[in-house]
């Protein structure tokens, strides 16, 4: 994956003791220590692009920073139509099976982390499949 405006394609920061993830897992911040995204309204820091069974205390974990200009391909939870396009709405589900919420779309970002672009972005007939940008990120650069 190639961020279209971070100038690196993959950063390290420190994870979260125990933490198991995928690649391709969204990962949020707590007390400065990467965490799997949840469905509660966290920002977004980065896509995994490491697998890890229980990080050890202090393990660095790679992933691939974002921002609000990159876009992702996503499953959801349950059929979108093309309404469901700038639509606002949150992530559910945890370490390898992360989807759009399609039970939480909403006209205003108020809490939400993702927006929909695209319905079937790879024209297959799948209309659990969608394009998303992150409305709600953590620039990890001071």
């Amino acid at each position: 994956m190639k961020s279209p405006t971070k100038e690196v394609n993959f950063a390290y920061e420190t994870a979260t003791t125990s933490l198991t993830t995928v690649v391709g897992d969204l990962l949020s911040l707590s007390s400065g220590l990467l965490i799997l995204a949840t469905n509660a309204p966290t920002r977004i820091v980065g896509i995994c692009a490491q697998a890890v069974t229980s990080a050890a205390a202090g393990a660095k974990l790679a992933y691939t920073p974002i921002d609000q200009d990159y876009e992702f391909l996503m499953g959801s939870d349950s059929a979108l139509t093309q309404a469901a396009v700038g639509q606002y709405t949150k992530l559910t589900g945890s370490t390898g099976a992360m989807q759009v919420a399609q039970g939480s779309l909403n006209a205003s970002p108020a809490g939400l982390q993702v927006v929909i672009t695209k319905i079937d972005p790879l024209n297959e007939g799948d209309n659990t499949k969608c394009l998303v940008k992150f409305v709600d990120v953590t620039n990890t650069k001071i």
